[in-house]
């Protein structure tokens, strides 16, 4: 994953949280409604002191490189029951 801004990476996090929805009649529905993120991320500061961020690329820590930062969020939504 590319650098981006950190609003757009957290608004990606929110459109996968999200999933799809299908139209497709099934036997049941799993909807999630609560989520909580930890997540390790590079970070830069780019031109006009705009935060930057990444996931990580790989799961390999080597201890060589300076630690990544964290960012931590809950996703939550209500879902609206039919009755």
């Amino acid at each position: 994953m590319m650098m981006m801004a950190a609003d757009q990476l957290l608004l990606e996090l929110i459109e996968a949280f999200e999933g799809h929805r299908s139209d497709t009649p099934c036997v049941a529905d799993v909807v999630v409604t609560d989520i909580a993120l930890d997540l390790p991320v590079e970070t830069q500061i780019h031109k006009g002191a705009t935060l930057c961020l990444s996931l990580p690329r790989g799961r390999l820590n080597t201890g060589f490189r300076v630690p990544h930062g964290r960012i931590h969020a809950r996703l939550q939504r209500s879902i609206e029951h039919d009755g």
